[in-house]
């Protein structure tokens, strides 16, 4: 069961009812912000300096820890391989790695974090190179079940979603690529109303589980460059002054709104 993320391209699933066209907003011209975006979130200082976890290894049950199973199975085994070389940084090794525990996985769950490593490793690998090839790592997250991926009560794929919402944000052919990655983002730490209804939380709290290094600040500044696409700009206020109060000297939380300030946000 290899899975070969050079075999195709994903064209983006839709989980909204919009219907491919894009009418989102045309402040942002030719992506520019959009680039300048991911670049910002990907780049290895935010690795070292910025995220949610220790940079232990998931051996241990430190902050960051990925999955700890009570059995050492081969697809784990790989899944600490893997996280061990991406919390240093190569990611060429720790996508190998994950590919090796995804094809070795027998339950949903280990595939789910396998295709979650091989995501990030292709996102930071791709920034590194000043290019990630968003298709192909759509492509690789969408292998998660889409009833995994928009069910508001499995928290333990959050790190699949910001990864699948920053490449949906990176590709953003239509507006259905905004649509899905505000779906994807408004799962993350939802609030229960009881009988197994949820309803997106404005004040989500993200923490990551893989040390990617986006945190919970600039999870909530993507999510209010999403809504300003869509021209909710009420929301978008909320979440860049949250960002702003959980992570008030984040470099790129400052800078992400200072760009939505230039773009009109608070006229």
């Amino acid at each position: 069961m290899k899975l070969n993320i050079a075999e195709s391209k994903s064209k983006g699933k839709s989980n909204g009812n919009g219907n491919g066209n894009c009418n989102c907003k045309n402040k942002y011209g030719d992506n520019k912000f959009i680039l300048l975006l991911i670049a910002l979130i990907c780049l290895p200082v935010l690795f070292y300096g910025c995220g949610g976890g220790s940079g232990g290894s998931i051996a241990t049950q430190e902050p960051g820890d990925v999955y700890l199973p009570p059995v050492q199975t081969p697809a784990y085994e790989k899944l600490v391989s893997g996280q061990q070389a991406f919390n240093v940084g190569n990611y060429s090794n720790a996508q190998a790695d994950f590919q090796k525990s995804y094809e070795y996985a027998y339950t949903a769950k280990e595939k789910n974090q396998a295709l979650t490593g091989i995501g990030w490793s292709m996102l930071k690998s791709g920034s590194e190179a000043g290019s990630a090839d968003t298709n192909s790592v759509i492509f690789t997250l969408e292998k998660i079940p889409s009833v995994d991926l928009y069910n508001y009560a499995n928290q333990e794929i959050n790190d699949a979603r910001v990864a699948l919402a920053l490449a949906y944000m990176s590709k953003s052919k239509t507006n259905q690529d905004f649509i899905n990655a505000v779906s994807l983002l408004e799962r993350v730490d939802p609030i229960s109303s009881g009988g197994g209804v949820y309803q997106p939380n404005k004040f989500f709290t993200y923490t990551p589980k893989l040390n990617h290094g986006v945190n919970n600040g600039q999870a909530h500044a993507i999510a209010a460059y999403l809504y300003y696409l869509q021209g909710n700009n009420s929301a978008a206020v909320e979440h860049i002054n949250y960002a702003s109060s959980t992570a008030p000297h984040d470099e790129k939380v400052i800078q992400i709104k200072a760009n939505l300030t230039v773009l009109g946000l608070f006229r």
